[in-house]
């Protein structure tokens, strides 16, 4: 039985007050010629994340505009420069619409076959 959680990050992996205090507020960075936002995740959300899918063995979607913004591979890339260990398995299309209406159309893919019980972390 596949088991999948759709994960958004801002508001998941980072808060307002993390924002304010750890990344005083700044935006989205340029390193090494490339968009940097590792700054706005935090470290303690994100070990919680990271123990919650290892705990219960699930599949990860990107479901957040940082799919949009940075793609996968720089999101995932992101995420284990501060500790993150699970891998995704994909990404939610982008469809310009609904979030909801992305995760559906997921599911309804060749890549969310087989998926039987799923939960969004938005």
């Amino acid at each position: 039985m596949r088991r999948c959680l759709f994960l958004d990050i801002d508001g998941v992996l980072n808060s307002k007050r993390f924002l304010e205090e750890s990344a005083r507020g700044e935006g989205v960075r340029i390193v090494d010629g490339r968009l940097d936002a590792t700054h706005h995740l935090d470290p303690v959300r994100v070990a919680k994340l990271d123990a919650f899918v290892a705990r219960h063995g699930l599949e990860l979607v990107l479901s957040s505009s940082w799919r949009i913004l940075f793609g996968l591979d720089r999101t995932e890339q992101m995420l284990r420069s501060v500790g993150f260990r699970a891998t995704f398995v994909g990404e939610t299309p982008n469809l310009r619409d609904l979030r909801a209406r992305e995760i559906s159309a997921f599911l309804a893919s060749r890549e969310g076959r087989g998926i039987e019980r799923f939960a969004i972390l938005d």
